[in-house]
């Protein structure tokens, strides 16, 4: 976890520090592998009054740890596979994708009665290519759905987490365009979270409706394989 940067900002309840800090995770998530996280963090003096966490994933990223289709299943999908026994791979790899593997079907084995099957080393190896290849293609897909970065969550504080209520302070606002600055600087923009609050939705609104907020509309790629209209905050230097 790297500190990059800090910058201090007046707000209604006095002066807030943001900080942006690289690759984080906040210690109650599950770490997914193959996301790239940023968090912003807004204390004033010491206290945390609230975070905001970006999420994206680079091919970089997802091949961290997962040189190959199947270990991509393996880490993004749950797949729970022994690479050390390739007859168990062999196995559940084809249950897992829901699949009667190639050799099977030439015997004219279906259903779970290939699990009895006796494929040779060659055999399966081939069998196995085929889900490498299965697996590729959602790597493939995830990179293409998920390469721009996105509000995973915010929070501003209020008396359930802190003494004092932090929120309609102009603190979010400020969050949010210290993030996208950031990741303007890097050739991004910041997209809105597919779920949000209504809070969130309300302050969305009051930046596209503001002609001092760096707004557009983008279109991202959908699972539809559509290309669906979305805002973000768009920093870039033009």
């Amino acid at each position: 976890m790297t500190l990059l940067k800090e910058k201090i900002v007046p707000t209604g309840a006095g002066e807030v520090t943001l900080t942006w800090i690289e690759q984080s995770t906040h210690p109650a998530d599950i770490i997914c592998v193959g996301w790239v996280t940023h968090m912003v963090e807004a204390r004033c003096a010491e206290e945390l009054v609230g975070h905001l966490r970006v999420s994206y994933v680079t091919k970089r990223s997802s091949f961290a740890g997962a040189p190959d289709g199947l270990h991509f299943m393996s880490e993004h999908r749950g797949w729970c596979l022994n690479f050390n026994d390739q007859k168990d791979l062999w196995i559940h790899s084809h249950l897992h994708a829901k699949k009667t593997p190639l050799s099977s079907l030439k015997r004219a084995k279906f259903s779970c009665s290939w699990q009895n099957d006796t494929p040779t080393s060659e055999e399966m190896e081939n069998d196995l290519c085929e889900l490498h290849k299965l697996g590729e293609r959602a790597r493939k897909e995830q990179l293409r759905l998920c390469a721009t970065p996105l509000v995973a969550y915010a929070s501003v504080y209020n008396e359930e987490r802190s003494e004092v209520n932090w929120r309609r302070q102009g603190i979010a606002r400020k969050m949010y365009l210290f993030a996208a600055q950031e990741l303007g600087s890097r050739g991004q923009v910041l997209l809105a979270g597919d779920l949000q609050t209504e809070d969130a939705k309300a302050l969305w609104k009051s930046f596209e409706s503001d002609p001092n907020m760096p707004t557009r509309r983008v279109r991202i790629p959908t699972h539809d394989r559509t290309r669906k209209t979305r805002l973000v905050l768009d920093c870039r230097s033009k």
